[in-house]
């Protein structure tokens, strides 16, 4: 395991089923943004929310949790993000009443699932490499009721690859599909799978590396 991820996992606590008297959703990525273990919804959305209340949220979140969070509202609620569990309890102590869902990993399995380094690696049999020079194939898919939202993060994640990779092939080159495929070597592949699973996890589908050559 990378080292950068191996310490990344040991800084995530779990949480449990519940916590402070709130059932846990499990979680279903290692991090939010790349940095963020929990996420707390709360009550009010980017439409209707209680002015002085959230003043009062905002307040308590600078004071207490200082560079430690990210916190922005949705359609739905107001989401803030803690990469601390003492700060997610704390939160949950001082606004009970204004929490509608907590988000993190509930046990030392579910965690050891999300933070898999190779939990989407494939090993195949194969006489030859992909296009006679690549022995890693990557599969790229968004379903059809997350396209619209993944649009900014594809081509981040394209603009990513071709700046950090040289020698690779995209089977699609447009930044505007939604199931693609990527060849490199294994050698660029370690590399960037902790950014690729930091980052981009959502997008990749599978892994392909061959064994055989």
């Amino acid at each position: 395991m990378n080292s950068y991820w191996d310490r990344t996992k040991q800084k995530c606590e779990v949480l449990g089923e519940t916590i402070e008297g709130f059932p846990v959703t499990p979680s279903q990525q290692p991090q939010f943004y790349g940095e963020f273990f929990y996420k707390i919804a709360i009550t009010g959305n980017s439409i209707s929310y209680d002015i002085e209340k959230h003043a009062l949220i905002t307040k308590h979140i600078i004071s207490n949790y200082k560079w430690s969070y990210r916190t922005q509202f949705t359609s739905k609620n107001r989401h803030l993000y803690l990469d601390s569990k003492s700060h997610l309890v704390d939160f949950l102590k001082t606004f009970p009443d204004d929490v509608t869902e907590v988000v993190g990993p509930v046990s030392e399995e579910h965690k050891d699932i999300l933070f898999d380094y190779d939990s989407k690696i494939i090993k195949v049999l194969k006489d030859k490499p992909w296009y006679n020079k690549y022995n890693v194939k990557i599969q790229i898919y968004v379903p059809y009721d997350k396209q619209k939202e993944n649009v900014g993060l594809i081509k981040d994640f394209m603009d990513f690859i071709n700046s950090h990779v040289e020698n690779k092939y995209w089977f699609s080159k447009s930044s505007r599909w939604y199931h693609n495929y990527l060849y490199i070597s294994k050698e660029d592949l370690t590399e960037i799978q902790p950014w690729i699973n930091m980052l981009y996890r959502d997008l990749i589908d599978k892994i392909y590396t061959i064994e055989n050559i």
